[in-house]
């Protein structure tokens, strides 16, 4: 199941409404991911996170190359400029 969690302030902002989303987000994660080592005994649960973390790291390198080809390939440069 994906769930979408949607809000004006998210960490590093820090406030009432960012703290409590970021805390929802990392609770539905821990409790997604014991889970599915619940239901899958045979797996190791200290290799399983870590490749968890590293397909997230592959996820969020994808989406950086999207931006640079935005931004060289098609001359969009608003897509690398941080605010």
């Amino acid at each position: 199941m994906r769930v979408a969690i949607v809000t004006e302030t998210y960490p590093p902002e820090i406030n009432g409404v960012a703290l409590t989303v970021h805390a929802l987000a990392e609770g539905l994660a821990a409790r997604e991911i014991a889970r599915f080592l619940a239901a899958r005994p045979e797996l190791e649960p200290a290799p399983f996170r870590a490749a968890c973390v590293a397909l997230a790291a592959v996820r969020h390198v994808r989406v950086a190359g999207l931006w640079v080809r935005l931004a060289l390939r098609d001359a969009k440069p608003g897509y690398l400029q941080h605010g």
